[in-house]
């Protein structure tokens, strides 16, 4: 999978957020894909990619903060294992500008991405 290419939105359709950064981006008329993660899971592969990449802090990807708040670092590999066996737990939305990684929270924050 190429990465560098275009803009992609991991999206849950049942997160407002993500529902409102999905509008925001559409509204903008930019020109992205939908990546609909709980349709159909990340690879083990686009979860690394997304987890080398993310200029959010890596505690922010993960929905159920209970699950690292007494880790002071998070082991990649672990996080990683743990989004693919679970992909519920990725905090949404997360926006890919075509080079880095961000969890938009609140969805507004994609404006200032583009």
């Amino acid at each position: 999978m190429q990465y560098n290419m275009k803009m992609i939105l991991y999206h849950n359709k049942n997160c407002s957020k993500s529902r409102e950064c999905l509008n925001i981006l559409s509204k903008e008329k930019v020109n992205f894909k939908v990546r609909d993660y709980m349709k159909e899971n990340l690879t083990l592969n686009e979860i690394k990619h997304l987890i080398e990449n993310l200029k959010s802090d890596l505690k922010e990807v993960i929905r159920d903060k209970k699950l690292f708040n007494t880790v002071d670092t998070i082991n990649k590999v672990e996080l990683r294992n743990h989004l693919y066996e679970f992909p519920k737990n990725m905090q949404r939305p997360i926006f890919f500008n075509g080079k880095n990684y961000f969890v938009c929270r609140p969805p507004e924050l994609v404006k200032k991405l583009l």
